[in-house]
């Protein structure tokens, strides 16, 4: 008779049954049709730190600085129970562009709290700067995922031809992140793609170049992680290449499932799995009220600050006070912790008119 392992407070890990529940990463050389394959995600936003998505139809959002990224963010949390289900996967194009916008944020910031006009990361003491910046951007990233959402990142890759000693020169596709980057993207990585152009044989003794998709590790490219599908993806059109990756993907969990000897329906399985991650979104979203609420307070402070100097003649602070009370059932805002009130208190303060 086997051990109870439940006893331990051991629990068995079902794989997620939707590709979309996983995070991944697409690597492939500029001009690929990364951001034409990502087009073709359902329920997906463009976070386009470089501006790739001119030919497609998507849902996107322009990200020119690290404020952007957090305010969108922040948004995402403060919507969140609205969203449902309709915002599954945010695409981040590209990952190379979006981790250095970090630092000049970290360096403002780093500047305001010690009180010293930082210029650089190398400025802030101990060290610390790119520290600091690896452990924004990983905050930001967990909010997304600890909200029920997943992430694809785009990346470029390059060749790079290796040359060992006593040995014959080999070609390694390598991604443009910066280490630094990619020692946060990879691990935090379900599945990794690799795109590149290759000699296919189409018919015998007849080949073409051809748009390859690997997802599987080999010594040229990493690939792989922990989804694995038994062949390349060879593909003419971005929309071949979704389908075959849908249908490799769900075979390739079906197969681990049978392995482990788990024979519930896929479909089953899926609607368990979508009330777990409910639960897991809720537990979190406790957590993250918290700062959103507080966060929301200081938007109303320095939105306040910014208006009842400069009011309109119209506008007295009496009429102000009053409809906060209407609005929050007190006039002292800091007091409120209902995340609702709070945000139709910021709209109403953003409309007052000024001189």
């Amino acid at each position: 008779m086997s051990f109870d392992l439940s006893l331990l407070g051991v629990d068995k890990n079902i794989p997620k049954v939707n590709f979309l529940e996983y995070t991944g990463i697409f690597e492939a050389p500029e001009k690929f049709g990364k951001t034409a394959f990502a087009a073709l995600y359902p329920n997906a936003i463009l976070l386009a730190a470089e501006k790739g998505y001119m030919a497609q139809v998507i849902n996107k959002k322009d990200i020119n600085n690290w404020s952007d990224f957090v305010k969108f963010v922040d948004l995402l949390a403060k919507n969140r129970e609205a969203i449902g289900t309709s915002v599954q996967t945010i695409i981040i194009d590209t990952v190379d562009e979006l981790y250095p916008m970090a630092s000049p944020y970290v360096v403002k910031r780093e500047s305001i709290n010690d009180q010293v006009a930082y210029k650089r990361l190398k400025d802030i003491p101990f060290g610390q700067g790119w520290t600091l910046v690896d452990e924004e951007f990983k905050k930001q990233i967990k909010r997304i995922i600890s909200m029920g959402f997943t992430i694809l990142y785009l990346t470029h890759s390059t060749v790079k031809n290796m040359k060992p000693k006593n040995a014959e020169a080999y070609d390694v596709y390598k991604s443009t992140m910066t280490d630094r980057c990619a020692n946060i993207v990879y691990p935090a990585c379900d599945y990794i793609i690799h795109g590149e152009r290759r000699k296919v044989e189409v018919s015998e003794g007849v080949t073409e170049l051809k748009r390859v998709l690997t997802v599987k590790g080999s010594d040229e490219a990493v690939a792989g992680n922990r989804v694995y599908f038994d062949e390349d993806i060879v593909f003419d059109s971005e929309e071949e290449a979704m389908e075959k990756f849908q249908g490799k993907f769900k075979e390739g969990i079906k197969r681990n499932l049978e392995k482990a000897g788990i024979n519930t329906s896929l479909e089953k399985l899926e609607v368990q799995q979508l009330k777990e991650k409910e639960e897991q979104i809720k537990k979190y979203m406790v957590e993250e009220q918290v700062e959103i609420v507080a966060q929301t307070k200081e938007e109303i402070k320095d939105e306040i600050a910014k208006v009842l100097g400069n009011l309109n003649e119209e506008v007295k602070k009496p009429d102000v006070e009053a409809k906060f009370l209407e609005l929050l059932g007190m006039k002292n805002f800091t007091k409120v912790e209902d995340i609702k009130k709070l945000q139709k208190a910021l709209d109403y303060v953003k409309t007052l008119p000024t001189k």
